[in-house]
């Protein structure tokens, strides 16, 4: 499971560490941000796609798509990604 939240803030005002997903015509990108250097870092990019009617976000990692079942909570604000084996 991968736990997501919705940055509400300027990120220059952060006071801890995070790792930030990027979602942008189908390239993921996630980055480390340093809050006290105020940098980011690209750690990965990687392929996407959504299958929007089935709520499932496909990622590919080393030519392999996986697959996770998108839960979002009612404010739009938190999204929980659940590993799907198979699709169904």
């Amino acid at each position: 499971k991968i736990p997501l939240r919705k940055l509400d803030t300027l990120k220059d005002s952060l006071k801890v560490n995070v790792t930030l997903w990027y979602f942008n015509d189908g390239m993921l990108t996630i980055k480390y941000y340093n809050s006290n250097l105020k940098k980011e870092t690209t750690i990965a990019a990687y392929a996407y796609d959504t299958d929007s009617e089935n709520g499932i976000l496909s990622i590919v990692f080393n030519k392999k798509a996986l697959y996770y079942k998108v839960g979002v909570a009612s404010t739009g604000n938190f999204v929980l990604l659940k590993r799907e084996e198979k699709l169904k």
